[in-house]
């Protein structure tokens, strides 16, 4: 299992220590959840953790949060564990200029919402806006994690949104990344070159960043 630097608050103080593989779902800025005394393996602090019998909720403190969807593959959902932990480091300094504190909310939006924290529940059948929604936030949240310099298979997309039958939504992927391109949001390449309309384009595509930067992020809703 993997290890995800972590932030906890704990009373008023925000304290940098261990890892948690769940820790996406923790983190509530100016709010006390728990307090772990010691810090063993991994798999020993999930332990410690409670759960709803139906998976779908984790307990802290009496009150339920919604748990990570359990079938995005966890290379992936590490991904965007750390994109979201990048969103919320940057919402705890101080004095955030009101421009960028939009976009660092923005950026924890669509973590959560491709993780399955936020956005329809990940357990009942997408709406055909739920889904979109879903599509729309993990491409932002997968590209702001992996900057300019890098790109993103539709099918990853998928893969953390649609699995187990994610091969079934690569057409609706496809549909969502034309929109976002056609936003000004993201890019669409072939190669080199830039495909202007990524349902008629034949073989693989990626997905990048606006050559300006992380423009990217004007997508989610708060």
């Amino acid at each position: 299992m993997s290890w995800t630097t972590a932030w906890f608050v704990v009373g008023s103080r925000a304290s940098r220590w261990g890892d948690y593989p769940l820790v996406s779902e923790y983190l509530l800025n100016g709010q006390r959840l728990f307090q772990i005394l010691q810090i063993g393996q991994p798999e020993d602090v999930v332990a410690d953790v409670e759960h709803t019998e139906d998976g779908r909720y984790i307990v802290v403190g009496g009150r339920r949060w919604r748990a990570t969807d359990p079938n995005i593959p966890e290379r992936l959902r590490k991904e965007l564990v750390q994109e979201l932990m990048a969103a919320r480091r940057g919402l705890g300094a101080a004095k955030l200029e009101p421009s960028k504190e939009d976009s660092l909310r923005r950026r924890v939006q669509n973590a959560k919402v491709a993780l399955g924290e936020r956005g329809e529940p990940w357990w009942e059948s997408p709406t055909p806006d739920g889904r979109a929604e879903r599509f729309a936030a993990t491409t932002l949240a997968l590209l702001s994690k992996r900057g300019e310099a890098k790109s993103i298979c539709p099918s990853e997309v998928a893969r953390i949104a649609a699995s187990p039958d994610w091969r079934n939504a690569m057409v609706e992927v496809r549909a969502v990344a034309k929109d976002l391109s056609d936003a000004g949001m993201i890019r669409i390449t072939q190669g080199t070159e830039t495909v202007v309309d990524p349902m008629s384009a034949s073989g693989p595509i990626r997905l990048r960043l606006p050559i300006a930067g992380l423009a990217a992020n004007n997508c989610a809703a708060e």
